[in-house]
């Protein structure tokens, strides 16, 4: 059985000793008080007389997870925001490039377009032979 006391007295038998500041082990069939509310094997009360103290669950999970320290949380938590801003500014970035090159993709064709047309405006000569033109005239 798992025990975190820390700030209060726990009684085994008759011996009565601070709680350390970790969580410790107990064997399964141990008679226990902690600030002289009992616990014996097999019947558990809870009595819960004081404010939770909102640090307690870091220090149990510290205690119980050893290898986890708050300050690896932090750094796993700010190298996910690097690495989304960095996804953020790629993606902007790649939309930029994309904007650019479509917009002189377009230029391109429109230019294309209008050398075009000017070539075959050019081209096209409306000349009409002369037997057309004496019909119309008759």
């Amino acid at each position: 059985m798992h025990i975190y006391c820390f700030k209060s007295n726990i009684s085994i038998g008759k011996t009565v000793s601070p709680c350390p500041p970790y969580i410790f082990e107990l064997k399964e069939k141990t008679n226990f008080s902690i600030n002289n509310n009992a616990y014996q094997y097999g019947k558990y009360e809870i009595h819960q007389e004081q404010r939770q103290d909102d640090a307690w669950p870091i220090a149990a999970n510290t205690q119980l997870q050893p290898t986890l320290q708050i300050k690896d949380i932090v750094l796993q938590f700010q190298e996910r925001k690097k690495a989304e801003n960095k996804a953020q500014s790629a993606s902007e970035s790649t939309d930029v490039a994309l904007i650019i090159t479509c917009t002189i993709m377009g230029l391109v064709l429109l230019t294309i377009t209008i050398i075009t047309i000017f070539f075959c405006v050019q081209k096209i000569n409306l000349t009409i032979p002369i037997e057309m033109r004496n019909r119309n005239q008759l």
